[in-house]
């Protein structure tokens, strides 16, 4: 395990409550809940060292240290509709280990809402990363019309992209939409400006089934599907 010779720790936060889909990270497809998925994937990674599960439920924290991970209890206050990934994140690092912090790790969060995300995607991820860079992005690809989109500048309607507008697609730079999946960074790289690192990015396409986010009934109901289909 390790990632040039760095130790490489996984962090997954699951939350209790949460606002559009009620108990959205124990809710199950296939005998698994949301959160249990992205567990199992991490600790079948062949590259992360270590894997964190952050959480303010006891019943989660309780499941994960069963199947293997470790655990950190998140206070209620970080676990809003508000906090954010990088408020998660500060907080793990607060609990580490200063020998561990010293060593400059890397650290992959990975969202439980990304249940099509396997093991072999944060292995690739991983090979991914370009020699020289040290932070990556998991993405899909979007749609190029997106150049082409119109705005309201002043009180006119005006193309945001000039340059595009009239350009076919050959002529527009291809564009890549983050989608949650996985975000691999270096813990010094974090604490610079105590945000998810974006500058110098390499990216990990995947696809956009594979890139599903489940933040509503209808995203779950498509992964039940998707989940079931896999079964036959």
């Amino acid at each position: 395990m390790s990632f040039r010779k760095k130790k490489v720790i996984g962090i997954i936060p699951a939350k209790k409550n949460s606002t559009r889909l009620k108990n959205k990270n124990i809710k199950k497809v296939n005998n698994l809940r949301l959160f249990e998925i992205s567990v199992i994937s991490a600790l079948e990674s062949k590259i992360i060292d270590e894997v964190v599960v952050s959480s303010n439920s006891n019943f989660i924290l309780n499941k994960s240290k069963k199947l293997g991970a470790k655990i950190l209890k998140r206070p209620d206050n970080l676990c809003k509709n508000i906090t954010n990934a990088n408020e998660v994140i500060q907080h793990f690092i607060n609990k580490l280990d200063g020998e561990i912090k010293s060593r400059n790790p890397y650290l992959i969060y990975l969202q439980p809402t990304s249940p099509l995300r396997k093991s072999t995607h944060i292995d690739r991820a991983f090979k991914a990363l370009k020699k020289g860079f040290h932070s990556l992005v998991s993405v899909s690809i979007s749609n190029k019309s997106f150049y082409k989109s119109l705005g309201v500048k002043g009180k006119k309607i005006q193309p945001l992209f000039p340059k595009f507008y009239n350009a076919n697609d050959q002529q527009i730079p291809q564009i890549f939409k983050p989608n949650g999946a996985i975000y691999i960074f270096l813990l010094k790289d974090f604490l610079k400006k105590k945000k998810i690192p974006v500058n110098n990015l390499c990216v990990y396409i995947m696809s956009e089934k594979e890139s599903l986010d489940i933040n509503s009934l209808k995203d779950f109901k498509i992964l039940k599907k998707v989940m079931k289909s896999k079964r036959l």
